[in-house]
């Protein structure tokens, strides 16, 4: 490809920017989860992810970091996700009820921090 370099033609963005950007992608999660509970698990985990360490990280380093923060009740799922998604594991098991259970969780944990 030719010209100048992204960061010299689009220039940074700004973080409130970025955080209500990250913020929607989230926001019918505890829907979305149900038809794609890897990678809404994983979104999950790239936003809290963000909004605590302020790292901006693709869905599997998200959910290898969540794998280490999220509540030890929810921690299998999202290990179970990031298998799936590396393809050690042919799918989630969980029940909607918990899989629901885990985004609300997720979501109440990214607006704490968010208010900080």
């Amino acid at each position: 490809m030719y010209g100048r370099e992204i960061r010299e033609v689009f220039g940074s963005v700004p973080k409130e920017n970025y955080i209500d950007s990250i913020i929607n992608d989230i926001e019918n999660s505890k829907k979305d989860i149900h038809e794609n509970p890897v990678d809404t698990t994983l979104n999950l985990c790239r936003v809290l992810y963000y909004i605590n360490e302020n790292v901006v990280s693709s869905k599997l380093e998200g959910g290898n970091w969540g794998k280490g923060m999220v509540s030890q009740e929810y921690r299998k799922i999202v290990e179970d996700a990031v298998k799936v998604y590396k393809n050690e594991l042919d799918q989630m098991n969980y029940s909607e009820d918990r899989l629901v259970e885990y985004a609300d969780y997720m979501i109440k944990e990214i607006n704490i921090y968010k208010d900080q």
